[in-house]
């Protein structure tokens, strides 16, 4: 009998503890609708259709990066228990490759608080890097009488209850419109973005496969003497070099793809177009995530580190379409291309990572 009271006992207070255990409220990534608001009050709705959408041109921009005004509507729902809540605010977090933290700004709604579209004051910023926003309508832990910046550590470190969220990931060409100005700009990223991404160049030694510096654009640094060089001519060393490409995205029909170079000894960003001699035909039939080694020769002035400092992978079609609309600038500079680019640094030479 005894027993039997006992694990009776045991269930309740099992029971009593799973009931008086907080449950989290879980919110879905597309439980909030957000528009970006451009010139003359044009919108963008933000979901995952929005990768195949233009913007609307900013209401501002500079060397920040962009601006527009951000607009949000609330379900029946989300407004009955956001009038309970203590300080109702809107966060909005910006996070750019590999998911690091660029900005976030909180919002009161103390006094936006209404049925239907809202309205945030002021319009927001949209940095450069940025690849990913973050909307959440919450319950703020402390009162907040301003748009505000607010830090990670203060983001992170309350478990506030969101009443709605949604998480936007900016494709290639969309962060491109964000971040470019001329018509020929928007031109080459909406239209003809990157088909290949650089992973690495390798500088091969001169005794074989050995590997003097393998570059990529976190570490793209590199001091060359001629006694490494696969071939030398007065001050002219010549080393074989080998590049990792990654594919990004499908080919066009029949591509013709060219590798060139700029040379280090022009100022940082006059992109010249010299061809290297090397059989790219192998690249149209690459798969998107696949990779490929390609291989080939080039020469430097040492210990000056004059001659080659950018490289391109050019999809002919692509550069002939865009040269051939005029304005943007003509075939012997690559500045307006939608390249697939690749810079380092020789011997100290002007110029930095790409």
């Amino acid at each position: 009998m005894w027993k039997r009271l006992a694990i009776v006992a045991s269930t309740l207070l099992i029971l009593t503890v799973i009931r008086c255990t907080p449950t989290p409220h879980q919110v879905p990534n597309d439980s909030l609708k957000v528009w970006l608001v451009g010139l003359d009050g044009k919108t963008l709705l933000l979901d995952q259709k929005s990768a195949e959408s233009v913007p609307p041109p900013p209401v501002k921009a500079d060397k920040n990066g962009v601006y527009y005004g951000t607009r949000f509507a609330l379900s029946p729902e989300q407004f009955s228990r956001l009038k309970q809540a203590k300080n109702p605010a809107v966060i909005r977090v910006l996070y750019g490759e590999k998911d690091q933290f660029l900005r976030a700004e909180a919002f009161p709604l103390s006094q936006l608080l209404k049925e239907g579209n809202i309205d945030l004051p002021d319009a927001q910023l949209i940095l450069p890097k940025a690849v990913q926003i973050d909307y959440q309508v919450l319950d703020y832990p402390t009162p907040l009488t301003l748009p505000m910046l607010i830090q990670e550590i203060d983001f992170r470190k309350y478990p506030w209850n969101a009443y709605g969220r949604l998480i936007i990931r900016l494709p290639h060409r969309f962060v491109c419109y964000f971040t470019t100005t001329s018509p020929c700009e928007l031109e080459r990223c909406l239209r003809y973005p990157p088909e290949f991404n650089f992973e690495s160049i390798e500088i091969l030694a001169n005794a074989g496969p050995a590997v003097i510096k393998t570059l990529t654009s976190a570490d793209c640094a590199v001091t060359l003497a001629a006694s490494q060089a696969f071939r030398t001519a007065g001050p002219s060393a010549t080393f074989k070099i080998r590049a990792t490409l990654r594919r990004l995205r499908a080919a066009p029909a029949s591509p013709v793809y060219s590798f060139r170079y700029s040379s280090s000894s022009l100022p940082s960003r006059l992109e010249a177009s010299n061809l290297v001699s090397v059989d790219l035909s192998s690249l149209a039939t690459l798969a998107v995530g696949a990779t490929q080694t390609v291989d080939f020769e080039l020469n430097w002035v040492l210990p000056t580190g004059i001659g080659a400092k950018d490289f391109f992978i050019v999809n002919n079609a692509t550069y002939d379409a865009i040269v051939a609309k005029g304005g943007c600038t003509t075939p012997n500079t690559m500045q307006y291309y939608a390249e697939d680019r690749f810079r380092f640094n020789l011997n100290g030479a002007v110029g930095g990572c790409l």
